[in-house]
């Protein structure tokens, strides 16, 4: 996996702490106010990069029903190993690798939603990139987090080795990175205890 080894390692050692994968009850409450926000809906199929041990993925598997599909991705085989135990449903598709590396189709996603995991990519221009490729043309990118950015990076820092630097930019700096790499403007939402950010697709 090259650039991602030290945070891979960084979170096959975090995976115990995470083996239940649920969340609490305020975190569930912000979970399910995301998917709604969203609009997630039955039927679409949901690519979900740094699933973790499947806190998410269990709630976005109940949301697009057994018509949908859920393609959850992780750079840590524990993590993906938990989540196999936490989330048992057939329209879930584990994937263990690099999700820029995935090689979907181009136009085959309906809705990416990178849950707490969009600071610790490499090169997040060229995650960009692939989601822009593989998402149809009416579909959704969807950037959020539990708690707010600031938090978020707060605890980053705090966690240090591999996660250290990584940090989830301002609004003013995410918007430029998105439409540098072909997403219209986003709405963004950020508060202490949660971070929202939606965008669609630009088309030529």
């Amino acid at each position: 996996m090259g650039a991602y080894d030290e945070k891979r390692r960084f979170f096959d050692e975090s995976a115990p702490h995470w083996e239940h994968g649920a969340f609490d009850e305020e975190g569930e409450r912000i979970a399910r106010w995301i998917l709604r926000r969203a609009g997630i809906a039955p039927g679409m199929t949901v690519l979900e990069p740094g699933c973790g041990a499947g806190r998410m993925t269990a709630l976005l598997a109940d949301a697009v029903g057994p018509h949908g599909r859920v393609i959850a991705v992780d750079i840590s085989e524990k993590m993906i190993a938990a989540a196999h135990r936490n989330v048992n449903a057939a329209n879930v598709e584990f994937r263990h690798g690099t999700t820029e590396d995935l090689g979907l189709a181009p136009d085959s996603v309906d809705l990416v939603l990178c849950f707490d995991v969009f600071p610790h990519f490499e090169d997040s221009g060229r995650a960009l990139d692939s989601f822009h490729r593989w998402l149809a043309p009416e579909g959704k990118l969807v950037i959020a987090h539990y708690p707010g950015r600031r938090r978020v990076n707060a605890v980053h820092r705090e966690a240090g080795r591999a996660v250290g630097a990584d940090r989830l930019p301002d609004g003013r700096e995410m918007r430029r990175l998105l439409n540098a790499h072909g997403f219209r403007l986003p709405e963004v939402i950020d508060r202490p205890d949660r971070y929202f950010l939606h965008s669609t697709p630009a088309r030529q």
